[in-house]
């Protein structure tokens, strides 16, 4: 039963006294030096980002933040999370510690644990109508206020390109789609809802079932200036 760890042991020993072996393992000292005096020089920089870079080649963690802050993982997380429960002291000492770090949260693999991106996939057909670059900062900045980020995508007018556009920001893992001034096509519809990604039309309406849909009551609209005419002398 001892037979294999003396032969194991042999092994290393050989391993150990092979030159080559060694030079290898010289070599990966040197540079985890080298890293380490690079890291030290990074962090002392007064630029963010380049701290913030020296922790990501590092591979920086929330428990890294927590033990600097002393509080747990859990909170680390809570205060880097839109609308989660901490305490200002809380979130005041983790982020002085993530900043004195460099650390910034993954995003991406955020999503993945938690199933939300937090992002909104916007699909705009054109924006030679300034009515449209207008409309897509209000939703912009209302969307940031709740914590979501805005992904624009420019699809041509014919419902080809829209389906293909739209497929693709399917892949993005969104959180929803807003569609503005396109339409889609059923079996792209039907995708989305099966996904389980919401979608809203906006400026634009459509004759399928379960597709919410923002638009400008037109009729009403009209009869408001043909009164305000009216009203003001003109017939």
């Amino acid at each position: 039963a001892s037979l294999p760890r003396r032969t194991a042991e042999k092994k290393g020993v050989a391993a150990a006294e092979d030159p080559a072996h060694s030079e290898q393992l010289r070599r990966a000292q040197v540079q985890l030096e080298d890293a380490s005096t690079a890291y030290d020089i990074a962090m002392r920089s007064e630029d963010a980002a380049v701290r913030a870079a020296a922790s990501a080649r590092l591979g920086l963690t929330s428990a890294d933040v927590a033990e600097l802050a002393g509080v747990s993982q859990s909170a680390v997380s809570r205060v880097f999370t839109p609308g989660a429960s901490v305490s200002i002291k809380t979130t005041t000492k983790v982020k002085e510690a993530a900043l004195s770090l460099g650390y910034r949260p993954n995003s991406i693999a955020r999503a993945m644990v938690s199933g939300k991106s937090r992002i909104i996939g916007v699909v705009v057909a054109y924006l030679e109508n300034q009515f449209y670059p207008e409309a897509l900062e209000r939703l912009s900045n209302c969307l940031q206020e709740k914590a979501y980020h805005v992904l624009i995508f420019m699809a041509g007018k014919d419902r080809q390109s829209i389906d293909n556009v739209i497929g693709e920001i399917l892949d993005y893992q969104v959180d929803g789609i807003i569609a503005a001034s396109v339409s889609m096509s059923s079996g792209l519809s039907k995708r989305c809802r099966n996904a389980g990604v919401p979608m809203v039309l906006f400026n634009r309406a459509q004759d399928e079932p379960n597709m919410s849909a923002i638009t400008s009551d037109n009729i009403e609209g009209g009869k408001k200036i043909a009164k305000f005419l009216i009203s003001s002398g003109h017939k």
